[in-house]
């Protein structure tokens, strides 16, 4: 199978389950808890958010293989790099008046804290900043790239 069919097919896969996982969480806030689904314009950013993110999030997660070793060390790895991330980017605990400046200043490099700004400016109803879009979907193109470039088929000698 060629390279770029393979890393096509693991994107498109994980795009269609982030759609079916969130359509699923979406129905059952509304028949359950009664919650507001964006509708018109607000819905399509929405989608695109979600879609760009996923597949954005996918690339990166392919483009980080290329320095797992073996399957052992994969969670180590993958933790390592995503928690930070969701620290430094205000997801896990949310930014305060105290929060350092380097910090906010490295949550802007990050997609993490765009992609998060995105999907929720949609759900409250708060201007969407097409930049946020912008910035995950240049993560995303970088994550591919890289993924195209390292990807191993077999696992490294490290």
């Amino acid at each position: 199978m060629p390279r770029a069919a393979f890393l096509a097919s693991r994107i498109l896969h994980a795009l269609l389950i982030a759609v079916v996982l969130v359509a699923l969480t979406v129905a059952f806030g509304r028949a359950l808890y009664h919650a507001e689904i964006p509708t018109g314009a607000a819905l399509a950013r929405f989608v695109l958010m979600l879609v760009v993110g996923s597949g954005t999030f996918c690339a990166l997660e392919l483009a980080l293989t290329a320095i797992i070793p073996n399957a052992d060390a994969s969670a180590p790895i993958v933790n390592a790099s995503i928690l930070p991330l969701l620290f430094l980017s205000g997801i896990l605990i949310p930014f305060g008046n105290n929060t350092a400046s380097w910090i906010l200043w490295v949550s802007r490099i990050f997609p993490v804290r765009h992609f998060a700004a995105g999907m929720q400016s949609c759900l409250v109803g708060t201007p969407f900043d097409w930049v946020d879009l912008v910035i995950v979907a240049a993560w995303g193109a970088a994550g591919i790239l890289a993924a195209a470039r390292y990807f191993r088929w077999e696992p490294s000698s490290n």
